[in-house]
């Protein structure tokens, strides 16, 4: 849509980005539709069978649509791939456990459909920044 020319000016590209992105909020915005239905049934189906080991393969092929199609979707409207989505939704699933059981930490994971509860715990502090304990001890901070 613009052309800058080189030597870039860091001010100059600043304020061309600025003015595209204006500019797409408000010739796309109203027109840009929900989340696509498709998505929204996959969401849906996930959201639901969460603790399972769903494959995106197998959401495709559910939904009729290519695995391809499926991640491209994930990316441009939930800002994550599929896999990440999926862990996310589980790890938010547990610090809902955590805040509001006595579970064990096993308990929880296995509940919430990881492998192990040592993958689990990796990947809570992964998101999380500290253990699934220590978020226990202080989820009134969270």
């Amino acid at each position: 849509d613009k052309y800058l020319t080189k030597p870039l000016d860091a001010e100059e590209f600043e304020n061309v980005i600025k003015n595209l992105v204006t500019e797409l909020k408000e010739n796309l915005g109203e027109t840009m539709p929900a989340i696509p239905d498709l998505l929204r049934n996959v969401l849906e189906d996930v959201n639901l069978r969460y603790t399972e080991n769903i494959q995106l393969s197998g959401l495709a092929e559910k939904f009729f649509c290519s695995t391809a199609h499926l991640s491209k979707l994930f990316k441009r409207y939930i800002g994550m791939n599929y896999i990440e989505y999926v862990r996310k939704l589980r790890i938010n699933k547990a610090k809902e456990l955590l805040k509001r059981t006595n579970k064990t930490i096993e308990e929880i994971s296995n509940e919430v459909g990881w492998e192990s509860s040592k993958r689990f715990r990796d990947a809570f502090k992964e998101f999380e920044g500290v253990s699934p304990n220590e978020y226990r001890r202080n989820a009134e901070k969270y």
